[in-house]
């Protein structure tokens, strides 16, 4: 508790910090327009706080605003000490005027200060406990918001692209932006948390603001301390914003600052004079301030601004024409301070996604696979809402204080059309609250250029009607007080019967905002801040330690977003409209369900993509816009082990990989070369009574210079250990399994050592096993020698044993597995599972069947090879038939294919080499096609030719038919010519000869190779 509440106080002395900062920028400003209008005069304590700290905002926006980069450490500093200076120097005059004098007793007016400083500090403490459990924010609005910030603190300004990490122009208006990269200039912290700590921070101030708004605008006495009450425990929103919507919740207490200065522009009369010309430039200077902030609120209030001056027209079209003359100049003027992002969005509307540079592929948000925001809402949508709202959250997130929101909506319209029929003066705050409710129900249903959410309307036709509460208690404050006779004694009589009535209102309000919703708002949070420590530290790595130049393909629903503000890296994609992309969309699908195909391999190959980011977590974003329970996380097990994807650095359970491409058909290659069994993806499990380990060696390495040391011994009964990791393969229907194993030492007759394929759900299994004997759930595969390199169909044996598919995704399990209470050692090495070559195996030999080509994948396993001047090439004409073909140009020529054999997991004493062979034409009496066996140093060979008198180190076994099925013993011919076994690792290589320049046409198929 005590390490929380020193959190809690850190976190809100910086943010108070940066909100002192904004203050003493915003103050010679501020003190300029109090000379000049009355409507910044006379502001007490908690006016000044937030109005100079947005005034501060102000300054700084039109500072980054303008393309000289004066957005910079030496600048800031430079203003901060003029304002300081303007400040303390302000200070100076006052106390030489006025003297140093302490009250001689609280009176009404610093008490209500008092205690709307006290709401703002709770509202403040309130959104500050969330961020002590929390890294970031949203992974989809925060990550947003801190790549402008990023860009804000490259470039020393307000840049007009995204540049270096997208080509698209930047549209979005940047008004809360600088705040955000102010913060983090000062505090040095990064953007995202910049942008995470500072809305809470702005969020507290709407607090200040409502007790501006109704101290300005409503004449009655506490009202507003009443609605600072209002926003501090009451409303829900915009406290509840979990989601983000950053650049939202920084706006609303600038629209309760402007809105208070149209009181005064509504007051003004008579012909334009030059200070009524500069108040309402003055006013369009926080409308456009409101507009780079966020567009809802200030579309709300202009439209607002415009209904409140048609309802009081009373006299003829002069008039009218002068009020909307004076709207007119706020607008032009509020238009002047977004104008650049203003001219961009104009000239980009009509290009698809609405912007320059984004993919060709980009489609409508509605035919996206990846959704970017809720689908609009329907008449019927809204009449389910009304019909429902007992069970709606988003009114307030607890039964109790839902049900007495209600009734209050309910009652507020009712009062104020009572007030009406009775013909009472409505106050400015309620008129002009009631105009906010009207504009933003108009702008909810028609969507403006359908630039926002429908939801960010809704939220203010919320926050409004809060306005309307925060003035019905002023009401029903002075309507009891008034109904009291006015000495002190009947007064605090009146006072006793007001406080029941508040309590037994607000009381459940009061409890739930204060002892549920700091957890309550963490739950919230944690829906889409799914960003971990470990993801933070991995994407803090990256920034040091990857090249400039990186290009990394992220998820839209994990923590990666974040990279380009943290790593200051280039992302596939940011949060933006290349989401809209239709290819991204689908590789994104594609690597959730677990499928690493062709068409992810040449996206990553097109986009020239180096490194993939899978992180710990993702969030529900499809769901909560789409309603779909489609899965959005990437499984790092799709990458770990795939030799086209190297593991750079794991942090926990977030992944780095670096991409390189080899060959698409192999899904995991795992030679141990690692010192962590969780580098690799690996678990270790055990079972029974005993001991058992799983250790990366070095001794006995088949491939690489580690394998895998797995012990196990019993203590009493049956006990085993074992390693267990998942795989996903993107095609089941050829898939093969290979590994070496040996048992070392401790396996009796009663012990085995066992690799067990089942699918995810471990109702199905397909077990190797070095002990048939062994009880097992199904028959198992007998590795009948207990050393070698063993090679599988697993699709074939899934088939056969379970009647179905392999599935595309399985767990693969290696265990030891003990009864005799000796401890078994056994190693493991070469591991790999590919969509290739089926290797048919049995107690006494095994058939190796060579396949030229798989699907889209020609020559699988094959590499081409020629010498000479001429041509040649090489065609799969058939899964198991290969056309080779060569020409000379000059002097001789030949074409190749050539692949390694292994046969390691036994001794190569009776190999056998068979092939079919069809020499169609054009060879002549000085060409020839030849069949060879080399070792791997390419030193020896035993040439298989059809002519005999083709130059070559040894003489050749001559093929004595152009067509025909052929069988030669080749450990015995090897023995024979070197005098030593033939290796059990070796070369097979099919030659096409080619000396009198017509092209060489030959077949050549049904390849085996038997080993017994």
């Amino acid at each position: 508790m005590i390490e929380l509440l020193i959190q809690v106080l850190s976190i809100v002395a910086r943010l108070l910090f940066i909100m002192v900062l904004l203050m003493i920028i915003g103050e010679p400003l501020s003190s300029l327009l109090r000379r000049c209008f009355r409507s910044f005069d006379n502001l007490d304590v908690p006016q000044e706080l937030v109005l100079n700290a947005y005034l501060g905002g102000l300054v700084i926006y039109v500072l980054a605003l303008i393309p000289f980069r004066l957005f910079n450490p030496a600048v800031l500093a430079t203003i901060l000490a003029f304002c300081l200076a303007f400040t303390l120097a302000r200070l100076a005059t006052k106390l030489r005027r006025e003297g140093i004098s302490l009250p001689r007793g609280l009176r009404s007016s610093h008490l209500e200060q008092v205690a709307v400083l006290a709401l703002f500090l709770i509202a403040l403490i309130i959104q500050v406990i969330p961020l002590t459990k929390l890294k970031l924010g949203s992974i989809h609005d925060t990550s947003l918001h801190a790549l402008f910030v990023q860009l804000i603190l490259e470039n020393s300004q307000i840049p007009a692209t995204h540049q270096p990490y997208l080509p698209a122009a930047i549209i979005f208006p940047q008004g809360a932006h600088v705040v955000f990269a102010f913060a983090a200039l000062l505090l040095g912290i990064t953007p995202p948390l910049a942008v995470f700590h500072v809305t809470a921070l702005l969020n507290a101030m709407t607090v200040l603001a409502a007790y501006h708004f109704g101290k300005v605008l409503d004449e009655r006495k506490y009202a507003g301390l009443s609605m600072a009450f209002v926003f501090a425990f009451v409303s829900m929103w915009p406290m509840h914003i979990t989601w983000g919507g950053n650049t939202f919740i920084a706006g609303i207490p600038l629209f309760l600052i402007t809105a208070t200065l149209l009181k005064e522009a509504s007051n003004l009369r008579g012909a334009f004079k030059k200070r009524e010309v500069l108040f309402f430039i003055i006013v369009g200077l926080f409308l456009g301030y409101l507009a780079a902030t966020h567009l809802a609120p200030f579309l709300t209030l202009v439209s607002a601004w415009i209904i409140f001056l048609l309802a009081r027209i009373r006299t003829n079209w002069k008039e009218v024409l002068k009020e909307f003359g004076n709207v007119s100049i706020s607008i032009v003027t509020s238009i002047a301070m977004i104008l650049p992002f203003f001219v961009r969005f104009v000239s980009y509307y009509h290009l698809p996604g609405q912007n320059v540079g984004l993919p060709a592929d980009v489609v409508p948000p509605t035919a996206s696979l990846i959704p970017l925001a809720r689908l609009p809402p329907t008449l019927a949508d809204v009449g389910d809402f009304l019909l429902t709202m007992p069970n709606q959250y988003n009114i307030s997130p607890y039964l109790p204080t839902r049900l007495i929101t209600i009734a209050l909506a309910i009652l507020l319209p009712l009062n104020l059309i009572v007030g009406a029929l009775r013909k009472s003066r409505l106050t400015f705050a309620e008129s002009f609250a009631s105009a906010l409710c009207v504009a933003s129900i108009i702008l909810f249903f028609i969507r403006p250029f359908g630039l926002l959410e429908p939801g960010r309307y809704s939220l203010i036709l919320y926050i409004s009607l809060m306005l309307l509460l925060g003035s019905f208690n002023a009401w029903l404050y002075t309507a009891i007080l008034n109904k009291v006779p006015t000495n002190a004694r009947t007064r605090m009589k009146g006072l006793t019967l007001i406080l029941p009535i508040f309590v037994s209102i607000y009381a459940p309000f009061v409890y739930y905002r204060i002892a549920e919703d700091p957890w309550r708002l963490t739950t919230m949070y944690r829906i889409f801040a799914v960003t971990t420590d470990d993801d933070y530290n991995l994407m803090l790595w990256m920034k040091d330690n990857l090249p400039q130049d990186s290009i990394i393909l992220i998820n839209p629903f994990e923590p990666g977003l974040f990279i380009p503000a943290l790593s200051q890296k280039k992302v596939v994609y940011p949060l933006s409209a290349y989401h809209l992309s239709i290819s991204y969309g689908r590789i994104v699908s594609l690597l959730a369900r677990d499928t690493l195909n062709s068409e992810v391999f040449r996206y990553l190959q097109t986009q020239n993509i180096t490194h993939v980011f899978v992180g710990s977590k993702s969030s529900p974003l499809l769901k909560v816009l789409r309603g779909e329970e489609a899965r959005t996380k990437w499984d790092p097990y799709l990458f770990l082990g795939n030799p086209n994807f190297k593991l750079v650095k794991k942090m926990g359970n977030a992944f780095l990989f670096r991409f390189c491409f080899t060959d698409p058909r192999v899904v995991l290659a795992d030679s141990f070369e690692y010192t962590d069994l969780d580098q690799g993806g690996w678990q270790v499990i055990a079972r029974g009574d005993g001991k058992g380990d799983a250790i990366i060696t070095s001794s006995n390495a088949f491939d690489g210079s580690n394998s895998l040391m797995l012990c196990a011994r019993s203590e009493s009964g049956p006990f085993w250990c074992s390693v267990l990791r998942k795989v996903h393969v993107a095609d089941n229907f050829n898939v093969t399994l290979s590994f070496y194993l040996r048992t070392a030492t401790g396996f009796g007759p009663e012990d085995a050592l066992m690799l067990i394929i089942s699918d995810t759900k471990w109702d199905k299994q397909l077990y190797f096993t070095t002990n048939p004997r062994v009880p097992v759930k199904y028959k198992p595969v007998h590795l009948p020698s207990p050393a070698g390199y063993f090679e599988f169909n697993l699709s074939r044996l899934w088939d056969d044993l379970h009647g179905e598919q392999l599935p595309k995704s399985f767990f693969i399990q290696i265990l030891s597995y003990d009864v005799d209470g000796v401890e078994n050692v056994a190693y493991v090495d070469a591991l790999g599972i590919g969509i290739g070559r089926s290797h048919l195996f049995t107690n006494c030999s095994a058939s190796f069947t060579y396949k030229f080509a798989l699907s889209d994948d020609p020559l699988y396993e094959w590499k081409f090879s020629e010498r000479g001047s001429g041509t040649g090439f090489v065609k799969a004409v058939k899964e198991d038939v290969l056309q080779i073909s060569a020409r000379r140009a000059d002097g001789w020529y030949w074409s190749s294919v050539y692949t390694v054999v292994r046969t390691s997991f036994w001794k190569a004493e009776d190999v056998t080499l068979s092939f079919y062979i069809n020499v169609a034409e054009g060879f002549g009496p000085s060409d020839a096609l030849m069949v060879i066996i080399s070792d791997p140093s390419w030193k020896k060979q035993i040439y298989f030719s059809t002519n005999t008198e083709v130059p070559v180190p040894v003489r050749p076994y001559g093929l004595d038919s152009k067509e025909g099925y052929f069988s030669f013993p080749l450990s015995k011919i090897w023995l024979d010519i070197y005098g030593e076994p033939l290796p059990n690792n070796f070369l097979l290589q099919i030659l096409n000869y080619d000396r009198d320049g017509v092209e060489n046409v030959a077949y050549i198929g049904s390849l085996r190779i038997d080993v017994n």
